[in-house]
Order: structure tokens, then sequence, then C-alpha cells
């Protein structure tokens, strides 16, 4: 079982915002969207850029409207009731330049654009309709989620990681002006 956490507050259909983008600046960047109405969710496990050599970059995001991350953690102390998000891997999350031969850094790329959360950052920049989501715990990593979940300060701090985790990385949902 894994929690999932929207990056984005609040969801507006592809099919509102192409009506509010037309004739706008921004219209380009529809043809890189999906040509249907439905949901389309990808699933992208942190792990592939080893066995798998699939990177973030190779992710065909102009027929997905959603993608899913997996995974992120909650680490619970049972003592103090609070809950903390955890990286799983945090050399493929923030640290590895595997594709940097197959990728286009933007001048002046720090550390926020390395690993699969930069890459992330760039598909989203690229394909600004694409809604990421944070998949926490999975299979082998749900066992704390009855105990946080007892927990009113469990729950609370949680939530609370997961609004400063939405806030600090540059991929999550922006308002469109």
């Amino acid at each position: 079982m894994a929690l999932t956490c929207l990056l984005c507050l609040k969801m507006v259909p592809n099919k509102q915002i192409a009506s509010f983008l037309i004739d706008s600046p921004v219209q380009q960047t529809l043809s890189k969207s999906p040509a249907q109405n439905k949901k389309v969710v990808g699933y992208y496990a942190q792990w592939a850029i080893y066995a798998r050599d699939y990177g973030v970059h190779q992710i065909e995001a102009d027929k997905l409207t959603h993608l899913m991350y997996a995974f992120y953690n909650t680490k619970f102390d049972p003592t103090t009731e609070v809950t903390k998000l955890i990286s799983l891997d945090s050399f493929a999350d923030f640290k590895h330049n595997k594709y940097q031969s197959q990728v286009t850094y933007p001048a002046g790329t720090g550390d926020l654009e390395k690993g699969n959360f930069g890459q992330l950052k760039m598909l989203k920049e690229e394909y600004p309709h694409l809604t990421i989501m944070m998949s926490i715990g999975g299979w082998t990593r749900s066992q704390a989620f009855p105990a946080l979940a007892a927990s009113e300060n469990g729950r609370k701090t949680l939530a609370e990681e997961m609004v400063a985790f939405m806030q600090k990385y540059p991929w999550r949902c922006r308002s469109r002006s």
C-alpha cells in the first residue's frame, strides 16, 4: 500500500487550462499534452536508473497527464510521535548525473538539477501540463502507517512535511497568471 501526495494543491482539468491559455504564449506547450481528456498516469521508480538504465529524461511525458514517482518514505518516531519524510535513495534522487551526456542541462545548473529530482524539474518545465505525484511507502515501507495514522501529531507532522516538500522542490505545480 502506498500513500500518494499530490504535488499540486489545486487541480485544474486540462481542457480548462487549454481554454484559459488560448492566444497565450504558453499555447505552444499544449501540443506536448495528451490529445484526449482522460487521465493517463505513468509510474517511475527511482531505482530505474540502475538495472533498467532508464532515466527520467526518457519518460514520454507528452503521452501522460500524471506521473507517480516512487518512493519516498516516512519515518515515524513513536516516542515523540513525529513523522519525517525521507528519501529511500538520496543518490538516485539528488546526486547522480548518469545521463549527463544525454540531457542538456541549462547554464548555471545547481544542486537542485542533479539526480532524478533535477530531471523531474526539467520534465515539468518542458511539459507544464504534467502533474507529478510522490508515492510514499510502497510494499516494503508501509509498516509505520497504522501507528502514524493513529497519532494526531504523527498525522500533523506528516502534513507539515508534505507541505515543506511541495514548497522545496521546483517541479511542484505553480499557479498560472
